[in-house]
């Protein structure tokens, strides 16, 4: 009786954990390249982060189909706001690091340099990606930069193939409830023992 108790004390706790952890979590989406548009130069639209994109090409093409972003052999820069605006709190509800999903690929592509407020890159972050799947750019990695007050995100971008992007978030730490909730479980499991004589 005692231990059915425990038990079900514990869980009560985790599952109030997973409520608080998954009620601070507040994906921040930069872009889910809605807005349908091809360009081999510059463009500015109203896509992306706060209905405001820029982009640059200085080789190749960079298009969207109304739902991915589509890069052929190209090199650029995309900017969201495309004019830098009020400051943004991207550390806000927990998040720490940029989420992009690849759908799918051909070549290799490099994902780098997040440019701060000045216009300075934010060290040398490059991140290569040759296969289809969830990609994440911590925040950590990004020197020089204030995430808690950014009112401008750049990103520079290269593929040597063709990659589809289906959306570029920012993101909080994944797994924290369900870290918290094995090591409940591990604690019942290893719980005090009363031995009988």
């Amino acid at each position: 009786m005692r231990w059915t108790t425990h038990v079900c004390s514990l869980a009560l706790a985790w599952l109030i954990a997973l409520g608080a952890t998954s009620g601070k979590a507040a994906p921040i989406v930069i872009d889910t390249f809605d807005v349908v548009f091809s360009t081999t130069g510059s463009l500015v639209d109203a896509g992306g982060y706060l209905g405001s994109r820029s982009i640059s090409v200085s080789g190749g093409q960079l298009e969207s189909d109304g739902s991915n972003l589509i890069l052929t052999g190209a090199t650029g820069t995309l900017w969201w706001p495309r004019v830098p605006g009020s400051d943004v709190d991207l550390l806000s509800g927990g998040n720490d690091r940029f989420e992009l999903d690849v759908l799918s690929i051909t070549g290799g592509f490099a994902f780098s340099h997040l440019f701060p407020d000045d216009g300075t890159p934010a060290g040398s972050v490059i991140s290569f990606f040759d296969a289809p799947g969830t990609y994440q750019l911590r925040f950590a990695d990004f020197l020089n930069t204030d995430f808690n007050s950014i009112n401008q995100i750049r990103f520079s971008i290269t593929s040597t193939g063709q990659i589809t992007i289906g959306e570029l978030r920012v993101v909080p730490e994944p797994g924290t409830a369900i870290l918290l909730g094995v090591g409940l479980v591990g604690f019942v499991i290893a719980g005090p023992r009363r031995h009988r004589h």
